[in-house]
């Protein structure tokens, strides 16, 4: 025989439930527990708690409760009721409200309480009372009443403020789960789709919203609709009241304005609850169970972005640590497992405007948020480099969303000072996690601001530090014409105040003018600069400035041939780094002490300083430091003909520049597959690596790297027997001056085998080089397998473009305003993967824009599609 349904009073459901398998399961496991007679579903309005509390107590009733709990599910012989609470204001009529709906017909004689408590005593009952948080804290009194004299009784509570009793069990709900920010490629949109359909608060949102727009698309708009689901924070109401929108805007729409207002998220349906109607009334209802004091702390709370601490709260909102267990106990606030309080960012809108009611009160704690987050870690600049770096990165990530806001609010009013005070975090911060397009954003805008000010000594001095920072910012993402232009100012300035940049780590621009230097191939001048700057610092004590100098000078040594001096410059920078705990330089500075080591031929030395700097800086989790580290070990093993190795710690290099966006990185990651490719006689292989490389180089300017590329190429084509295409390339890289001892040596050697070696009568100038490597590309383009094939659509002649785009990166273009992803676009062109970002790299660059939709929509204004 089939069980027994219980007697019940719970509604339909006409609308599926979304991705709360597993609360569901929690919750049934949690009320078959027989020590359980009270669960409390705690979290802020529009969390989903009646919802789920209704799912749950629906499970019991017909017996489809998860097989995942350790006992049997309760019978409930007697019922389980649904007690809706929303419409009582007082206590009092808690007793009266669960009698009227258990059908309990009371007599004059006797209190309603004092019946029910009779009436339970000996019943098999669940109850559900929703929206309990209005009736405390007096109306938790009857509950402990009911369940002392009723063994039989079960409790399950939503309401978004425990109840505090000691029969209590809590169920804190959160969101549903979605794809946090930086965690997703959204430029390529079918891939993007795929993964947001794992998402339950994508699922939500999507089958919300094909209800007024069938034909939805997570392809074309994916990117928005995520951006939705993390602007709510998975909250199942605000989803729902967003997907209603897209009956008459675009997701891109429906973003924008959750951002610009609260009030947006509302809906006119007449079949949802008034309390449900927009999120502004679930909000103000919470507000409105608020004490003056609670409501004071909650709104200046507000100010947090992302995770703060009791001292942070206590010091910028005068939130004291019971007053932050309330708010805690109301669901306006979490505590997670690190000790960092949250607010959800829907509730942190509505304090906001709240406070921004006040705007004195809101001014004031601005300033409060921005002084105490520009001293949270003042003093650890010279810390971070040490052997300590990676513990005290993750704790300045768990509340870097505090510091950008304070960073963001001092570049807004123009506070030098706190400018100066933060530029050190905020920048190593960035080249730490390798988000380098942040760095040079946040820098750029604080530069802009700052020449806005009055010219004060002050601002001059904060103005001279930040143009440091961003132009070697500039010069790690490969910018090195712009990074030239911003060192070259931050030196006019202290130049013209006669002062010295402040000592420290990475502080003077001369140190980067003499790296910068170095890239570029003008070696004399590097040296002439590390002189300089080794004759400052030691003039003026700061060891760590001599470690730079000394680093210029081992570098413009090696490259230029004298491995004595470069030894020498070397091990004084590696003595200085070790001398101030400088775990982070150390790892450069062994990196030049392996290279003179490998350009001597001692290639087990060598292998043993990159090990311990690859060591150094993978223990640290800086991805830069580590793919370096593994492009020298693939060096290493490329000269000792191990080519299986080195293809390996190459492709690992690679994949890690690929991440970080780094551009010099990635060309000699790609440069080295080359030659590696060319070693195990795959051609085709090696023309793509070195097409791909030298085009990276050319667009950077890196010359150095673009005459080892073309000496590689013409190694190839000799190797080819394609002397008409391979002399010129190592002509170039023999009698450039960027080029290095190595290159020019080993070109040299190959002219001679192939040639009869004559030396041109000047030096190979740079619109030499940069023809020559132009035409090479071309010759490449034409011989490779990624050839244009014949029946390609042809780029327009007549493009107004000041450098028009190429056959293959129009082509390209044409598939990415198709909606292709990377891999289909490989798949189509049948190239690699990287080489159509290289590709789209080229097109964003001539097309002046940073993004696919970008890309499409000024191609669309110049009518080339």
């Amino acid at each position: 025989m089939p069980p027994t349904v219980p007697p019940h009073n719970l509604p339909r459901q006409l609308t599926p439930l979304v991705g709360r398998s597993n609360e569901l399961a929690s919750i049934c496991t949690q009320m078959a527990d027989p020590l359980c007679s009270l669960l409390t579903l705690t979290g802020p309005g529009g969390i989903g708690k009646t919802r789920l509390a209704v799912e749950a107590a629906t499970a019991i009733v017909r017996g489809t409760v998860p097989a995942v709990q350790a006992e049997p599910a309760p019978a409930f012989a007697d019922g389980v009721y649904l007690v809706n609470l929303q419409p009582l204001t007082t206590a009092d009529l808690l007793a009266p409200t669960i009698a009227d709906v258990l059908g309990l017909h009371r007599s004059g004689m006797e209190e309603a309480a004092e019946q029910l408590v009779r009436y339970l005593a000996d019943k098999q009952l669940l109850l559900v009372l929703d929206n309990f948080e209005q009736l405390l804290p007096a109306g938790a009194d009857l509950l402990e009443q009911l369940l002392v004299a009723a063994p039989g009784l079960k409790l399950l509570v939503t309401s978004r403020e425990t109840l505090n009793l000691r029969e209590e069990w809590i169920y804190p709900l959160k969101g549903l789960p979605y794809p946090k920010p930086g965690s997703t490629r959204v430029d390529e949109p079918a891939a993007l789709a795929r993964q947001l359909e794992q998402s339950a608060a994508v699922q939500l949102f999507v089958e919300r919203a094909r209800r007024v727009r069938w034909y939805l698309s997570l392809e074309q708009e994916g990117a928005d609709i995520l951006a939705i689901c993390q602007l709510v924070e998975g909250s199942p109401l605000a989803i729902e009241l967003a997907a209603a929108w897209t009956r008459s805007m675009r997701c891109a729409q429906i973003a924008e304005e959750i951002q610009r207002n609260l009030d947006f998220l509302s809906t006119n349906l007449r079949n949802v609850p008034e309390r449900h109607r927009s999120m502004q009334a679930v909000f103000a209802q919470s507000w409105r169970l608020l004490t003056q004091t609670e409501q004071t702390v909650f709104k200046r709370l507000s100010i947090f972005s992302g995770g703060f601490t009791r001292q942070a709260a206590e010091q910028i909102a005068g939130a004291s640590l019971v007053t932050l267990s309330t708010l805690v106990d109301k669901s306006l606030l979490r505590w997670d497992a690190e000790g960092l309080y949250q607010i959800h960012e829907l509730l942190r809108q509505f304090g906001e405007e709240q406070l921004e009611q006040t705007p004195e009160e809101a001014q004031s704690v601005h300033n409060a948020h921005c002084d105490y987050y520009s001293r949270r870690f003042q003093g650890l600049e010279d810390s971070l480099y040490g052997p300590y770096r990676r513990q005290l990165i993750a704790e300045i990530a768990a509340e870097f969303e505090n510091v950008r806001q304070a960073w963001n609010w001092a570049v807004e009013m123009g506070n030098a000072t706190v400018i100066s005070r933060m530029v050190y975090l905020v920048q190593d911060y960035y080249d730490a996690r390798g988000r380098s397009s942040e760095a040079l954003a946040a820098l750029g805008t604080a530069v802009q601001r700052l020449e806005g000010l009055e010219a004060t000594e002050q601002t001059l001095q904060s103005l001279a530090l930040v143009l440091n920072f961003l132009g070697y910012t500039q010069l790690r993402n490969g910018r090195l014409e712009e990074a030239k232009t911003t060192l070259s100012r931050s030196q006019a300035i202290y130049e013209r105040l006669q002062s010295s940049p402040p000592s420290g780590f990475g502080t003077n621009p001369l140190a980067g003018l003499g790296m910068l230097a170095n890239t570029e191939g003008r070696y004399a001048a590097a040296s002439a600069i590390g002189a300089a700057l080794r004759e400052q610092c030691e003039a003026r004590g700061d060891d760590f400035g001599l470690a730079a100098a000394y680093y210029i000078l081992a570098n413009a040594a090696l490259a230029q041939g004298d491995y004595e001096a470069a030894a020498h410059a070397a091990h004084q920078a590696h003595r200085l780094a070790q001398a101030t705990g400088n775990h982070y330089f150390q790892a450069y500075t062994l990196n030049d002490l392996g290279s003179v080591a490998l350009a001597q031929g001692d290639y087990d030395r060598a292998r043993q300083y990159f090990q311990q700097s690859y060591t150094l800086r993978s223990e640290s989790q800086d991805p830069e430091g580590t793919a370096v580290a593994l492009t020298l070990l693939a060096r290493t093993a490329w000269l000792e003909k191990d080519f299986p190795q080195a293809e390996q710690l190459y492709r690992q290099s690679l994949a890690i520049y690929r991440q970080i966006d780094d551009w010099g990185g990635l060309a000699r990651a790609l440069r080295g597959l080359g030659e590696t490719a060319l070693a195990l006689h795959d051609l085709p292989s090696a023309r793509r690596f070195f097409y791909e490389a030298l085009s990276i180089a050319v667009n950077m300017k890196f010359w150095p790297l673009c005459l080892m590329v073309l000496g590689g190429l013409g190694e190839l084509w000799l190797h080819d027997n394609q002397r008409e295409h391979g002399v010129e390339p190592l002509r170039v890289a023999a009698h450039h001056p960027a080029a290095d001892r190595a290159t020019r040596e080993r070109a040299c050697a190959w002219l001679n085998r192939h040639t009869r070696a004559v030396s041109p009568d000047a030096a190979i100038t740079d619109d030499q080089l940069i023809t020559v490597a132009q035409r090479t590309l071309t010759v490449l383009s034409l011989q490779s397998d990624e050839a244009v094939p014949a029946t390609a659509a042809a780029a327009p002649a007549d493009q107004p473009l000041v450098e028009p785009l190429t056959e293959r990166e129009f082509e390209v273009l044409r598939l990415i305003a198709d909606g292709l992803t990377n891999a289909e676009i490989a798949e189509e062109l049948i190239i690699a993967i990287g080489t159509v970002k290289s590709y789209t790299g080229n097109i964003y660059g001539k097309l002046g824009v940073r993004s696919r939709t970008q890309a499409v929509a000024r191609a669309r204004e110049l009518n080339l599609l």
